[in-house]
């Protein structure tokens, strides 16, 4: 939520199968990121990733643990996700993946 905490869900549906072994590691990492450990977050993530790879749903959160992963929210942080702050993160990781090219 933009001001709240608030569920997400994912849909899985017969037309886009997901294998059990991805969708354990999504609810890991979910787990993960709520417990605010952004590490064993990425590890889950990349594992469904591994599991399905081009999993819209798991590339979204994987990016989102990495946020954290680099720039830790502050103490107490109750889960809202502020969108502002994530799209500078994902400018600055680019603009560190690009240096080299």
């Amino acid at each position: 939520g933009r001001m709240q905490p608030s569920k997400i869900f994912q849909v899985v549906t017969a037309d886009i199968p997901l294998n059990d072994d991805a969708i354990v590691a999504y609810a890991r990492g979910r787990n993960a990121l709520l417990a605010g450990d952004w590490d064993a977050a990425i590890v889950a993530f990349e594992t469904a990733l591994s599991a399905a790879p081009g999993d819209s749903p798991s590339i979204l959160m994987l990016e989102r643990a990495q946020i954290p992963a680099e720039a830790p929210p502050v103490a107490g942080w109750d889960g809202v996700w502020d969108s502002a702050r994530a799209a500078r993160a994902s400018a600055r990781r680019l603009a560190r993946l690009n240096v080299g090219r």
